[in-house]
């Protein structure tokens, strides 16, 4: 904001000032409101697609143990349709073993399109050992603190429990909605924040601004000497009564400039009155000066006193010409001449 006569740097500016202290605030307040939601949304998602896993893997593995039981040895091809149309309805599970009580891995899902014979693969970790040897479902927890593994007990129609199915579940729709979401959040913030930028400051320049700028530019006017500036808000805020304080301050000046000029007038018509009135027994006293100075009867000390008068005289008529000289010049007349 350029104010007239006040080299006032648009960096400086309240406009600048207060759109950028908006937009801190704004940006902190809606980071942290958009933090807590996405992870309040991240928390409940994840908890939805465990329900999900959970759900699914209690239910999936006796279709899944039973086609496997009778149909990966005699029908591979038939075993691999059954299986995808299962896995099929759960997309969060992208991996599935099938793992004996004794941990030899029966069958993985890698392998699914693989034609080569693969090598017996046997599970070390206690863990996993532990969970596929247990008579109820078992949670496994990554490095990052979220289940990303779930072993059930496969129960044939004798009770026998020959193996267990590992599912291995993915968060990556998770991390796929939260990106989604913070894309559309990083949107909405930014028009959000252009929108309210906009109309906040529009607000505070019709508000704030634009009254404050009129008491600057008419403090302007006053600086040069206009005071017949006056300032007419009809904000009723504070704004309103320092425009109503600065209209009486420059009342009050005014008030002032006019009794010192006239003070001024009383000083220069005292000082015209006194040296013209001095000017009539200057002439006397000078004449009669004159007069003794040339009378040849005197004697040395009287004409000495008769030239300390004269001098004395001459000093005196040179001020008051000098007085009213002075006031010729403040009165914009012409000088007198010295007679």
């Amino acid at each position: 904001m350029k104010i007239r006569g006040d080299p006032l740097s648009f960096r400086y500016s309240l406009r600048v000032k207060f759109s950028l202290i908006t937009t801190a605030i704004f940006l902190i307040i809606f980071g942290i409101v958009s933090f807590v939601l996405i992870r309040q949304n991240v928390n409940f998602q994840k908890q939805s697609l465990l329900a999900r896993a959970n759900t699914f893997s209690n239910l999936g593995t006796k279709p899944i143990g039973d086609s496997y039981k009778f149909y990966f040895e005699s029908g591979f091809l038939r075993f691999r349709e059954q299986l995808i149309d299962t896995l099929a309805l759960n997309e969060d599970i992208f991996r599935l073993q099938i793992i004996s009580v004794e941990g030899e891995v029966l069958f993985d899902t890698v392998d699914l399109d693989s034609q080569d014979e693969k090598t017996a693969e046997n599970i070390e970790d206690p863990e996993i050992l532990q969970a596929v040897s247990a008579r109820q479902p078992t949670q496994l927890t990554g490095q990052d603190g979220d289940i990303n593994e779930i072993v059930v007990p496969y129960s044939d129609d004798f009770g026998a429990r020959p193996f267990s199915v590992r599912y291995f579940i993915s968060y990556e729709s998770i991390y796929k909605e939260v990106d989604r979401i913070i894309l559309t959040i990083g949107l909405l913030t930014v028009a959000v924040l252009v929108v309210t930028l906009v109309a906040m400051t529009v607000f505070v320049y019709l508000l704030i601004l634009k009254p404050l700028s009129q008491i600057v530019n008419a403090a302007g006017e006053i600086t040069r000497g206009n005071l017949r500036q006056k300032i007419d808000l009809a904000t009723r805020d504070e704004l309103a009564e320092l425009a109503n304080s600065l209209n009486q301050m420059t009342e009050r000046l005014k008030k002032n400039i006019e009794d010192l000029k006239q003070l001024d007038k009383l000083k220069n018509e005292f000082v015209y009155l006194a040296s013209h009135n001095l000017r009539s027994p200057l002439t006397a006293i000078k004449g009669y000066v004159d007069i003794l100075l040339k009378n040849k009867s005197l004697d040395r000390e009287a004409k000495e006193a008769s030239g300390k008068i004269a001098v004395s005289s001459a000093r005196l008529e040179e001020l008051t010409e000098s007085l009213l000289n002075l006031v010729a010049l403040e009165e914009n007349k012409q000088p007198l001449l010295m007679k």
